[in-house]
């Protein structure tokens, strides 16, 4: 088990410009911010092809199975997530926060569940909340797990909103298995809450019935699609 207040990675506490290549966390991390299953916070920095499979429990900001926040054109790619992860604000089944100048997250999934605990806001199967300058890319990356908390859920991503005409976030082929769960109207099969310019292609969500729209805060789909499990099945055999 590792334990600390803030900065807390079951590989690394910080990443400045740095590459995780192919590593594995198996331990509980317990904290209150910046604290991912590889890296609690990253800065222009790789990680790809990495796993995380112990618990993470945070009583604060920034948490997420890969990473709690990173920064600066992060490549975040080929990672996966298996446990579960616990947090306040920006909790994500790959990275709790993406800031400044945009990230690429593509080809992961999460298999975890994602809590929020009391009063949460901004938590998503993939991506807990990104936004401020540049594009996020987020592609072929998938959400298996139950996302849960109260304000600002997503299957994919919880929130994306920024006052820059630049933070836009494109999500490609991606998909969302997991039942969303929020005791606000603002949550969403795809993305939680977005009132900034999203461009979303061929992503789907299995129609349970729970959450209504693709988009929680606008109440559309706008690019994304409900699916039944046959349909959803099909998709994965072929592709």
């Amino acid at each position: 088990k590792i334990i600390a207040s803030d900065y807390v990675g079951g590989i690394t506490g910080c990443c400045l410009e740095s590459e995780i290549v192919k590593c594995t966390n198996d331990c509980i991390i317990e904290g209150a911010r910046y604290a991912g299953g590889i890296a609690g916070y990253g800065w222009g920095s790789k990680i790809i092809n990495c796993i995380n499979k112990g618990k993470i429990e945070c009583t604060g900001a920034y948490v997420g199975g890969m990473i709690g926040l990173d920064q600066l054109n992060a490549i975040i790619e080929k990672n996966i997530n298996y446990a579960e992860i616990k947090g306040f604000q920006s909790v994500g089944g790959i990275c709790g926060e993406q800031q400044r100048n945009g990230a690429t997250i593509n080809l992961c999934i999460n298999y975890g569940n994602i809590y929020g605990i009391s009063n949460s806001r901004q938590i998503g199967g993939i991506v807990g909340h990104s936004g401020y300058t540049g594009e996020t890319f987020l592609e072929n990356s998938y959400n298996i797990g139950d996302v849960e908390g109260t304000n600002e859920i997503g299957g994919i991503i919880g929130s994306h909103y920024t006052n820059n005409e630049n933070g836009k976030v494109r999500c490609n082929n991606c998909y969302n298995l997991g039942n969303i769960t929020s005791n606000n109207t603002i949550a969403g099969n795809i993305i939680g809450r977005n009132e900034t310019t999203s461009i979303i292609e061929n992503t789907f969500w299995l129609n349970k019935g729970k959450v209504e729209y693709g988009k929680g805060k606008t109440q559309d789909n706008n690019g994304a699609t409900p699916k039944t499990e046959e349909e959803i099945q099909q998709y994965i055999e072929n592709n």
